[in-house]
């Protein structure tokens, strides 16, 4: 595969006047030798084609005498400003590969190239995969709205602050398709994310949510908070290319208030041990997932929409302490028939139904989880045996429901049992 970086970029707000942004130092070398050498290093990407733009010239001759071993670096410098697209668009009669990867030029980024490119391989999505991820400050970024592992629509900022919108968040790191050149839609001075991706069909694009380091240095703090985080080292361990350990959290009883006869929009409430303890859990670098079982979506009791409100909800109080689930999952789904107002298509046995191990399986897959090092926390046994069946360490909460399903799994055991998560204390 090829990739491209978008290197036009003026630096103003870096208070640069000699260089281009893509310059900048990042901790001794330009940021984007650094990028190169993260391309470099991946071993699957060929040609490198870097769009350059204001004081072009700075950036090639920086690398005329510099070798890298996988990849060989094409410029190509744009004698007025074209925008992302634009610029983009200089490649339609290159020898470039039919999919390829797109980096902006002022962004630090750790991932597992390989990873990434097998989803989208996996997928094939008409026009590509973006780039998608939660982070603690979504309503100052471009928001996707999926459905399932594909964007219906990508959202541009601002955002109206009355529309319901999850925490999922444009990185701004794509793989493309060669086809996205044959819309119909203007490129010339024109932003992919403002101008392009908002008008192209829904499911034209592939989502690939992650856990892992990007991070845009377009301003001195977000420059000086990313080199802080990169001389921790945190971003390389956050690479999925490495075991992640994590921390699964059944959703009612454990993250909020059980509800008769159902938990709704109005009656969600969280738990005043939850937001403590999440901040705990991030610091000591765990990834955090709900798994929940929601058969209320089947009985017809409750709509999809309705539950996306909920996690909307559980998402906007937790942004507020900058804190993020790194994905909710939940099964829809419930095999027994005869509610009234029940859907047919979700009274199915499925695989994803805790005590089934679906949710939590995928989750391992996709983001490389060390199982032996991380934690199921539940209220029920259903919830420890799914935990159990997973290799995952278990610890049962007395609240909720407080395992009174005990005698449907009279031999599954917890590996710890508290009454509430401030008596928790996760190595």
């Amino acid at each position: 595969m090829d990739a491209v970086i978008l290197a036009g970029g003026k630096g103003t707000r870096l208070g640069l006047k000699n260089l281009p942004k893509p310059m900048v130092d990042f901790d001794g070398l330009p940021l984007i030798h650094r990028q190169l050498i993260k391309l470099d290093q991946a071993e699957v990407f060929n040609k490198i084609y870097i769009l350059t733009g204001y004081l072009g010239d700075t950036i090639e001759s920086y690398f005329e005498s510099i070798i890298f071993q996988n990849i060989k670096l094409y410029f190509f410098q744009e004698a007025a400003p074209l925008g992302t697209a634009g610029a983009l668009k200089q490649l339609l009669n290159q020898e470039i590969s039919e999919r390829f990867l797109v980096v902006y030029g002022d962004t630090y980024l750790d991932i597992d190239f390989y990873r990434f490119i097998e989803f989208d391989n996996s997928l094939r999505a008409p026009l590509g995969t973006l780039f998608i991820h939660p982070n603690d400050h979504p309503y100052d970024s471009d928001l996707v709205v999926l459905v399932g592992n594909y964007v219906k629509k990508v959202l541009p900022k601002p955002h109206n602050p009355n529309h319901i919108l999850r925490n999922f968040a444009n990185a701004a790191l794509y793989i493309l398709d060669k086809k996205i050149f044959s819309s119909s839609l203007e490129f010339d001075n024109k932003d992919l994310g403002r101008d392009i991706f908002p008008f192209l069909p829904e499911k034209s694009f592939a989502a690939y949510l992650s856990s892992e380091y990007i991070k845009d240095i377009g301003t001195i703090d977000r420059l000086n908070d990313a080199l802080r985080v990169y001389k921790s080292g945190l971003p390389n361990r956050k690479n999925l290319n490495y075991k992640q350990k994590a921390v699964f959290f059944d959703r009612d009883g454990i993250i909020n208030f059980e509800r008769k006869p159902f938990v709704n929009l109005s009656n969600f409430k969280i738990y005043n041990d939850l937001i403590p303890f999440l901040k705990v859990l991030r610091k000591k670098e765990y990834l955090l997932f709900i798994v929940t079982n929601q058969p209320v979506i089947a009985k017809g009791f409750l709509s999809l929409d309705e539950l996306d409100k909920i996690h909307f909800k559980l998402e906007k109080g937790l942004i507020k302490e900058k804190l993020y689930f790194d994905e909710i999952k939940f099964c829809p789904h419930h095999p027994e028939k005869g509610f009234p107002g029940e859907l047919p298509e979700y009274k199915i046995a499925c695989n994803c139904r805790k005590p089934d191990t679906g949710m939590i399986s995928s989750l391992v897959s996709h983001y490389n989880i060390d199982v032996e090092n991380s934690f199921l926390i539940g209220d029920r046994y259903t919830d420890i045996k799914a935990g159990n069946d997973s290799g995952l360490n278990t610890i049962l909460i007395r609240r909720g429901l407080a395992g009174n399903d005990h005698q449907l799994f009279p031999n599954t055991i917890p590996d710890q049992t508290f009454n509430s998560l401030t008596e928790i204390n996760l190595p």
